[in-house]
């Protein structure tokens, strides 16, 4: 369905003359991925939306994403995969704030040593800047952890930074990442 949605809009580009056919695949990707990372945001609004959680939602969202560019993390190898991931997560979130677990320190635990130990995982960084995003993951983390433990008595700034954090590091966990030794 993606791939029809996608391909009508770059028919109907090419007929308008907008776009070259030879440009067709290059289009074709992108705009499925937009597509695809609309559609996601859409899904997770309306989940924050039905569990009364929108503000948190929001919260997690850009703090999440922020957090991510800096410590990279595994990608998805479909489109359909990443969205099925980013809906589980969210979903997960959503339960741990209506279900208030204090799972705080236990995060930070298991955070910690995966900010220390690895790599930051962002295709987009060049090995030259690894160095300086190592030492923003850090500074990040330190923040998060502090702003975290903190705020505690106010439970779903806490959880949200923390959880932030930890989806962030298990995302590293995950093949193809290197340890901080090997740089």
């Amino acid at each position: 369905m993606l791939q029809k949605i996608s391909q009508m809009i770059i028919d109907s580009l090419i007929k308008k003359h907008k776009i070259l056919p030879n440009e067709q695949d290059l289009y074709n990707y992108g705009l499925q991925l937009i597509i695809s990372n609309l559609a996601a945001f859409v899904m997770v609004i309306i989940m924050g939306l039905l569990f009364h959680q929108l503000l948190w939602t929001l919260c997690f969202l850009v703090l999440f994403y922020w957090v991510r560019y800096y410590g990279g993390g595994n990608h998805a190898k479909t489109m359909l995969r990443c969205m099925f991931l980013t809906l589980l997560v969210h979903i997960l979130f959503i339960l741990l704030l209506k279900y208030q677990l204090n799972c705080y320190l236990y995060l930070w635990v298991m955070i910690i040593p995966i900010y220390i130990y690895r790599v930051p995982q962002n295709p987009d960084i060049l090995l030259s800047q690894v160095k300086k995003y190592k030492i923003i993951n850090k500074v990040m983390m330190c923040l998060g952890c502090v702003i975290s433990l903190w705020t505690l008595k106010y439970s779903n700034l806490s959880l949200t930074v923390t959880y932030a954090f930890a989806v962030t590091a298990i995302s590293n966990l995950g093949g193809g990442h290197k340890n901080v030794e090997d740089y």
